[in-house]
C-alpha cells in the first residue's frame, strides 16, 4: 500500500535515511532529527538531541538497540529505555566527520564511514577511538589511482594496492573500449 503523508512533521525535511529496526518501528532519519513510527500506528513520533537542527545519516540495529551516525557523534538509542544519548563524541578527532554508514565488522567494534575517511570504536570502552583508517587523499585518474597515507607504511600498502588495481582497471577499459 502506498501513503503519501501530508503531515506537518515532514515539513522542510530532506531525508537522508529511512530504515526498520528488529521491533518493526519504521525510522526516518533527515536534517532536522528523526522521525519514529512505531509499528503500524500511522503517527509519527519526532526525535531530537538537545541540539536542534542535529542531522543524522546513518543507523545500525542490535538487539539491544540502535545506533545512529551524526555529525561527529555516535548516538545509542536502547530498547529497554528508551532514549537517545550521545555513545561517542567524534568532534575532537574530526569536528565534520558526518557518518554516513555504520558496520560492526566484528563484535564489540563499530566501523564509522565518512566522505573523510573510516573510524573503529570500540564499545567497550565507552566509544574509545582504536583506529583511524584511510584518512588521506584520494586521486583517480582513470584507469590509474594514486593513495596516500600519512607515513611511510601507508604508502606502502596504497602503492601495492594500486598497482594491484590499476592493473585491473586497464583490463576492464580495455575490455569495454
Amino acid at each position: 500500500t502506498l501513503r503519501h503523508y501530508k503531515d506537518p512533521v515532514f515539513a522542510d525535511k530532506s531525508v537522508f535515511y529511512v530504515g526498520d529496526d528488529s521491533v518493526g518501528d519504521l525510522w526516518i532519519l533527515t536534517n532536522d532529527g528523526m522521525l519514529r513510527r512505531k509499528g503500524s500506528e500511522e503517527i509519527f513520533e519526532s526525535i531530537r538531541t538537545d541540539k536542534d537542527n542535529q542531522p543524522f545519516f546513518s543507523m545500525l540495529c542490535d538487539k539491544e538497540g540502535i545506533w545512529f551516525g551524526s555529525t561527529g557523534k555516535i548516538y545509542r538509542f536502547t530498547y529497554s529505555s528508551q532514549e537517545l544519548k550521545v555513545f561517542c563524541d567524534l568532534t575532537e578527532v574530526s569536528p565534520e566527520f558526518r557518518i554516513k554508514q555504520i558496520l560492526s565488522p566484528e563484535e564489540g567494534h563499530l566501523m564509522c564511514c565518512s566522505h573523510s575517511g573510516i573510524i573503529l570504536l570500540d564499545q567497550a570502552t565507552g566509544g574509545k577511538v582504536t583506529e583511524l583508517l584511510l584518512v588521506g587523499t584520494w586521486n583517480y585518474d582513470a584507469p590509474a589511482m594514486r593513495l596516500e597515507g600519512e607515513n611511510e607504511l601507508a604508502n606502502f600498502a596504497g602503492n601495492a594496492l594500486t598497482s594491484s588495481l590499476t592493473s585491473k582497471l586497464q583490463k576492464a577499459y580495455d575490455a569495454v573500449g
